[in-house]
Protein backbone atom coordinates (compact mmCIF):
# COMPACT_ATOMS: atom_id res chain seq x y z
CA UNK A 1 0.00 0.00 0.00
CA UNK A 2 1.33 3.44 -0.90
CA UNK A 3 1.95 6.19 1.66
CA UNK A 4 -0.55 8.46 -0.08
CA UNK A 5 -3.25 5.81 0.18
CA UNK A 6 -2.54 5.24 3.88
CA UNK A 7 -3.08 8.93 4.74
CA UNK A 8 -6.61 10.14 5.35
CA UNK A 9 -8.20 12.08 2.50
CA UNK A 10 -9.05 15.55 3.84
CA UNK A 11 -12.03 15.73 1.46
CA UNK A 12 -13.73 12.82 3.25
CA UNK A 13 -14.86 15.11 6.09
CA UNK A 14 -14.58 18.50 4.41
CA UNK A 15 -18.17 19.54 5.18
CA UNK A 16 -17.62 18.86 8.89
CA UNK A 17 -14.68 21.27 8.96
CA UNK A 18 -15.88 23.99 6.59
CA UNK A 19 -19.21 25.47 5.57
CA UNK A 20 -20.49 28.38 3.45
CA UNK A 21 -20.15 31.70 5.27
CA UNK A 22 -17.21 30.57 7.39
CA UNK A 23 -14.08 32.74 7.55
CA UNK A 24 -10.80 30.86 7.11
CA UNK A 25 -7.12 31.69 6.80
CA UNK A 26 -5.75 30.73 3.39
CA UNK A 27 -2.35 30.84 1.73
CA UNK A 28 -2.10 31.75 -1.96
CA UNK A 29 -0.47 28.88 -3.85
CA UNK A 30 -0.95 29.83 -7.50
CA UNK A 31 -2.35 32.60 -9.68
CA UNK A 32 -4.01 32.25 -13.07
CA UNK A 33 -5.80 34.76 -15.29
CA UNK A 34 -9.22 33.87 -13.82
CA UNK A 35 -8.31 33.89 -10.12
CA UNK A 36 -6.05 32.61 -7.39
CA UNK A 37 -5.78 29.18 -5.80
CA UNK A 38 -5.47 29.15 -2.03
CA UNK A 39 -4.61 26.36 0.40
CA UNK A 40 -6.99 26.06 3.33
CA UNK A 41 -5.20 23.08 4.83
CA UNK A 42 -2.76 20.50 3.43
CA UNK A 43 -4.54 18.68 0.60
CA UNK A 44 -7.41 21.20 0.39
CA UNK A 45 -7.26 24.15 -1.98
CA UNK A 46 -9.99 26.52 -3.06
CA UNK A 47 -10.37 29.00 -5.87
CA UNK A 48 -10.83 32.71 -5.34
CA UNK A 49 -12.37 33.82 -8.64
CA UNK A 50 -10.97 37.10 -9.95
CA UNK A 51 -14.37 38.75 -9.33
CA UNK A 52 -14.07 37.79 -5.61
CA UNK A 53 -10.59 39.24 -5.12
CA UNK A 54 -11.48 42.93 -5.09
CA UNK A 55 -14.37 45.37 -5.35
CA UNK A 56 -12.33 47.16 -8.02
CA UNK A 57 -11.74 45.89 -11.55
CA UNK A 58 -8.41 44.07 -11.86
CA UNK A 59 -6.63 42.56 -14.86
CA UNK A 60 -4.75 39.86 -12.95
CA UNK A 61 -4.79 38.45 -9.39
CA UNK A 62 -1.19 39.64 -8.80
CA UNK A 63 -2.65 43.14 -8.48
CA UNK A 64 -4.30 42.05 -5.21
CA UNK A 65 -2.56 38.95 -3.81
CA UNK A 66 0.93 37.48 -3.67
CA UNK A 67 1.94 33.82 -3.78
CA UNK A 68 2.80 32.55 -0.30
CA UNK A 69 0.88 35.32 1.51
CA UNK A 70 -1.89 34.51 3.99
CA UNK A 71 -5.31 36.16 3.80
CA UNK A 72 -8.69 35.85 5.47
CA UNK A 73 -11.26 34.38 3.04
CA UNK A 74 -14.94 33.53 3.24
CA UNK A 75 -16.10 30.09 2.09
CA UNK A 76 -18.77 30.63 -0.56
CA UNK A 77 -19.52 27.10 -1.73
CA UNK A 78 -18.30 23.54 -1.27
CA UNK A 79 -18.66 21.07 -4.13
CA UNK A 80 -17.68 17.81 -2.45
CA UNK A 81 -18.41 15.73 -5.55
CA UNK A 82 -15.91 17.63 -7.71
CA UNK A 83 -13.49 18.52 -4.89
CA UNK A 84 -13.94 22.28 -5.24
CA UNK A 85 -14.27 25.11 -2.75
CA UNK A 86 -15.18 28.63 -3.85
CA UNK A 87 -13.68 31.40 -1.73
CA UNK A 88 -13.92 35.19 -1.54
CA UNK A 89 -11.50 37.83 -0.29
CA UNK A 90 -13.80 40.77 -0.93
CA UNK A 91 -16.50 39.25 1.32
CA UNK A 92 -14.01 38.76 4.18
CA UNK A 93 -12.74 41.62 6.34
CA UNK A 94 -8.96 41.62 5.93
CA UNK A 95 -8.39 43.45 9.21
CA UNK A 96 -9.50 40.34 11.13
CA UNK A 97 -7.19 37.43 11.81
CA UNK A 98 -8.87 34.07 11.30
CA UNK A 99 -8.63 31.69 14.27
CA UNK A 100 -6.47 28.61 14.01
CA UNK A 101 -9.27 26.51 15.47
CA UNK A 102 -13.04 26.77 15.55
CA UNK A 103 -14.34 29.24 18.18
CA UNK A 104 -15.86 27.70 21.29
CA UNK A 105 -19.23 29.28 20.52
CA UNK A 106 -20.90 30.66 17.43
CA UNK A 107 -23.89 31.94 19.41
CA UNK A 108 -24.64 35.54 18.42
CA UNK A 109 -25.59 36.37 22.03
CA UNK A 110 -21.95 35.82 23.10
CA UNK A 111 -20.82 38.97 21.29
CA UNK A 112 -20.73 42.24 23.22
CA UNK A 113 -22.73 44.56 20.96
CA UNK A 114 -21.05 47.69 22.35
CA UNK A 115 -17.58 46.68 21.16
CA UNK A 116 -16.42 46.03 17.62
CA UNK A 117 -14.98 42.55 17.07
CA UNK A 118 -11.20 42.43 17.18
CA UNK A 119 -10.75 38.98 15.70
CA UNK A 120 -12.60 36.55 13.52
CA UNK A 121 -13.44 34.46 16.58
CA UNK A 122 -15.70 37.33 17.71
CA UNK A 123 -17.89 37.09 14.61
CA UNK A 124 -20.31 34.17 14.49
CA UNK A 125 -20.64 32.15 11.31
CA UNK A 126 -23.46 29.75 10.56
CA UNK A 127 -22.70 26.14 11.29
CA UNK A 128 -23.94 23.35 9.00
CA UNK A 129 -26.31 22.16 11.75
CA UNK A 130 -27.86 25.62 12.13
CA UNK A 131 -28.68 26.05 8.45
CA UNK A 132 -32.38 25.94 7.81
CA UNK A 133 -33.24 26.67 11.46
CA UNK A 134 -34.98 29.85 12.50
CA UNK A 135 -34.32 31.72 15.72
Amino acid sequence: MSRKRALANPWDQIEQHYWPGQLVTVQITNMVSFGAFAQIEPGVEGLIHISELSDDYIDHPRQVVQRGQEYTARVLEIDHEHGRISLSLKQAPQWLVAPTSEPASTDRRDIDSENEPSSIADIPTPSPAAEGQTL
